[in-house]
């Protein structure tokens, strides 16, 4: 639905923005001691925010690459993915508020890049 009726840029926009607000929100308006229920409910949002982005990343990528380079834009795009995967999990055994702030700050750069796409 999202797909058909907003461009691709302003779908990812506004769902990085989810994902920096979630982050944001378990950053200054949770409790390390007792979290309560806003710490699921954010993580919940933040989940839901980086699904989508998953979700419309495969289903625009036909419209923004010509069919003989969506392969290789793709197996690019993987490759430097998984050099970021193999960090993850030195950056989450870093004390609490570290984790969170890089990806407060990775998703709120994603958000403005996403400005950049170029659409037919």
């Amino acid at each position: 639905y999202l797909v058909k009726h907003f461009r691709a840029k302003n779908i990812f926009f506004a769902f990085f923005t989810l994902q920096a607000l979630a982050g944001l929100v378990i950053l200054y308006g949770v409790d390390s001691e007792n979290p309560g229920w806003v710490f699921p409910l954010s993580v919940a949002l933040a989940r839901f925010g980086v699904t989508t982005c998953f979700n419309t990343v495969w289903m625009t990528h036909p419209k923004m690459f010509p069919t003989l380079f969506a392969a290789t834009s793709l197996g690019i795009a993987n490759f430097a993915t998984r050099g970021f995967v193999i960090l993850a999990p030195l950056v989450a055994e870093i004390p609490y508020p570290f984790p969170m702030r890089v990806f407060t700050i990775v998703t709120m750069f994603a958000a403005l890049t996403s400005f950049f796409l170029i659409e037919e």
